[in-house]
């Protein structure tokens, strides 16, 4: 069996040596590389960029933690409290070990709270503008305009983090 690479660059004449049972083989040694987690084609972080990354959500911990602790306070605790506890907790448990983000509960639990908030946003939106058509007072006036920048925060947060692949071994 032939076990050369096969390359765009290669004439008619090369193709036809190579056999369809070699380009199966290739076939499925690019496919079991797309499904393993710690494959040679994909590159582990550096130490200066896990380093970076841990530091950027510690910050976010940090940050979303202080919003939680606000939100003791506010009239319906048990709503905000937990829209930025949860992404704190997400966050935090990255600087512990970055790894994390491979786990399937960490998974589920980011974007099972990052779909609720994208409903939570969608909803402040429409009560936003309707305020907002009905009266022309400042964006910020309104307590749901705050509420609504507050989630979009959440959302934009643990999309970077759930989707990007910044300081991460399998994305």
């Amino acid at each position: 069996m032939d076990r050369r690479i096969l390359h765009s660059s290669f004439t008619a004449d090369e193709s036809a040596d190579v056999s369809d049972d070699s380009t199966w083989h290739l076939f499925q040694a690019s496919s079991s590389v797309k499904g393993s987690r710690a494959s040679a084609s994909q590159k582990v972080p550096g130490p200066q960029v896990t380093f970076i990354w841990r530091g950027v959500n510690l910050l976010m911990a940090i940050f979303m933690a202080l919003a939680a602790y606000v939100q003791i306070n506010d009239p319906d605790p048990f709503i905000w409290v937990p829209v930025y506890l949860i992404p704190s907790v997400l966050s935090l448990a990255i600087v512990i070990r970055p790894s994390v983000v491979d786990s399937a509960i960490w998974r589920a639990v980011c974007l099972i709270h990052l779909s609720l908030n994208v409903v939570g946003a969608v909803f402040l939106l429409t009560v936003v503008l309707d305020l907002l058509f009905r009266d022309t007072a400042s964006f910020l006036v309104y307590e749901e305009a705050r509420e609504f920048l507050g989630v979009m925060i959440v959302v934009v947060w643990l999309s970077i983090v759930r989707f990007s692949s910044v300081g991460c071994w399998s994305r």
